[in-house]
């Protein structure tokens, strides 16, 4: 059995907090998910006081209230004393000068960098993945996607919903699941799919393998296959989607602009598999090999042109 630490070594641990915050590497997570496993409690207790501290101020003060938790820990027996007064998560957040306030539920918005995934893990152990270009606002298990694309594994709790709002007010409600939520600004369509369990879409369930395609225009839900979510691996599979759907994946990815000539080349609907360690021309030739979409890159920008589809 793994020793069970203690919160104080917990929130000076900088591994620790990158894992909280979804930011550590495989092997870090790995290794505080064996932990986590073994003293699933510590580990939440801590992971909470992690997020209320980032939530209060981001991650310049973080650093911060960490630098003055390490000073103040050198001192044993101040924090000996104080520890016999109030909780040790109280306890410690005072150490630092930090207000217990910080524990109350907060929003945070959290932007993903341009062509990476970031995976983030909630206080109750959810887990969010959120592809490239990607921005929510949670707190607790509510959740708000304002842009992009995310992958919830959710842990089941009845009498605390677990929910995602776009920011058009398309509301889906987990009852013990993994779902994906896919809501652009620049795409005229809304996609849930359902990877496990079931989800509450629109007063309809859609279970394991299902989805749901809701315009934004006419507000219109249209049934349909839940789609693979491969990109948390980084690799892409998309299956007849309009190739604005492509050209925003590839958008992310390869941090490029694109311009259709055509109003024509849009209306096409195209199957394209690719990982982010694909070179952007390879895929832009088979665009062009089974569509007739010819392309023109200039620095960061490429240009579409051709007969396009009807």
């Amino acid at each position: 059995m793994i020793q069970p630490p203690d919160i104080e070594t917990l929130l000076l641990d900088d591994s620790f907090i990158q894992y909280c915050l979804g930011k550590a590497d495989e092997a870090t997570i790995r290794h505080w998910d064996a932990i986590s496993n073994e003293h699933p409690d510590t580990v939440a207790h801590a992971r909470e006081i992690i997020h209320g501290i980032y939530n209060w101020g981001a991650s310049e003060e973080l650093n911060l209230a960490t630098d003055a938790l390490r000073r103040q820990i050198n001192q044993p027996a101040r924090i000996y004393r104080i520890i016999k007064r109030v909780s040790v998560a109280a306890a410690v957040l005072l150490a630092a000068g930090i207000s217990y306030k910080l524990l109350q539920p907060s929003a945070m918005i959290t932007l993903s960098t341009a062509g990476s995934v970031k995976k983030i893990i909630l206080p109750d152990s959810s887990v969010i993945w959120m592809n490239a270009k990607t921005t929510i606002q949670y707190s607790g298990r509510k959740i708000i996607l304002k842009e992009g694309e995310i992958f919830c594994e959710v842990q089941h709790d009845v009498n605390n919903p677990f929910t995602v709002t776009t920011a058009t007010g398309l509301k889906i409600a987990d009852i013990g699941t993994s779902f994906q939520v896919r809501s652009y600004q620049a795409l005229n369509e809304e996609n849930v799919s359902v990877s496990s369990g079931v989800v509450m879409v629109k007063n309809q369930l859609l279970h394991q393998g299902e989805g749901m395609s809701v315009n934004k225009s006419t507000n219109q839900a249209t049934l349909i296959a839940a789609e693979e979510v491969s990109w948390v691996q980084q690799k892409f599979v998309l299956n007849n989607v309009p190739l604005s759907q492509l050209l925003q994946s590839l958008q992310e990815q390869f941090h490029v602009r694109f311009i259709t000539k055509q109003d024509n080349v849009l209306k096409c609907r195209v199957t394209v598999t690719f990982t982010t360690s694909d070179h952007i021309s390879d895929i832009l030739d088979n665009l062009n090999l089974i569509y007739g979409i010819t392309y023109k890159i200039q620095q960061d920008e490429i240009i579409l042109d051709g007969k396009g589809c009807n």
